[in-house]
């Protein structure tokens, strides 16, 4: 981990993002300045463990952070949740819930995050309109995404399982590689390479509904 210069690019971003939803003055930045921390994270670096998840918003400005999990006897890794540049993750189920979800908070790249301590967020919202919709737009997101992924994750076979990612999840597809897209899907590489090739072809040809249809 490396603590940046709150003029790095990172922090621009973040307050470009928030400015989209709410018009800020300068005690919002003020406090922003105060509370938040600007990280770089490389490769596979560990943001927090499930054993001892922090209190902590983390918003990606660039890179891709997930939740994750190695199986200690099988060293399978699943991924249960991602976030992408102007997306976040939350170390809790919510931030007054003493529960966390399952697994480690890692970067999946090399990742610039903007961390922000519940304990700041908590004593404003949900009186604070400008904090409160932050959190709001960015949980939402969240829950968006997790509905999407359960959706995907109801076919109980691989061909139409990877078949609805592909369709329903075009955003995840151009994050992830094909080893992290199995790792979230639950499928093999190999696999997931095969049915890649087939519906790529299919897409490029304009044939992509027809053969959603002859598989249903």
């Amino acid at each position: 981990m490396k603590k940046l210069s709150q003029y790095h690019r990172t922090w621009r971003k973040f307050m470009a993002f928030w400015t989209k939803y709410y018009d800020l003055n300068e005690d919002y930045i003020g406090w922003a300045l105060h509370h938040a921390e600007i990280l770089q994270f490389d490769r596979y670096e560990t943001l927090c463990v499930e054993t001892h998840m922090q209190r902590n918003l983390y918003f990606v400005s660039e890179g891709l952070l997930a939740r994750a999990q190695i199986d200690p006897d099988t060293g399978r890794r699943t991924i249960y949740q991602i976030a992408g540049a102007n997306q976040a993750l939350f170390t809790r189920y919510h931030r007054y819930s003493r529960s966390t979800p399952p697994g480690d908070i890692v970067a999946l790249k090399r990742t610039f995050v903007v961390k922000i301590p519940y304990k700041a967020i908590n004593v404003f919202v949900p009186d604070d309109l400008p904090l409160s919709k932050l959190v709001l737009v960015l949980g939402e997101r969240n829950d968006k995404d997790q509905i999407r992924l359960s959706d995907v994750k109801t076919h109980r076979k691989a061909e139409p399982r990877y078949r609805s990612f592909f369709t329903m999840m075009p955003d995840y597809r151009d994050m992830l590689t094909i080893h992290q897209q199995a790792d979230l899907l639950e499928m093999s590489p190999t696999a997931i390479k095969s049915f890649r090739r087939v519906l790529l072809k299919a897409e490029r040809e304009g044939k992509l509904d027809s053969y959603n249809t002859y598989l249903r």
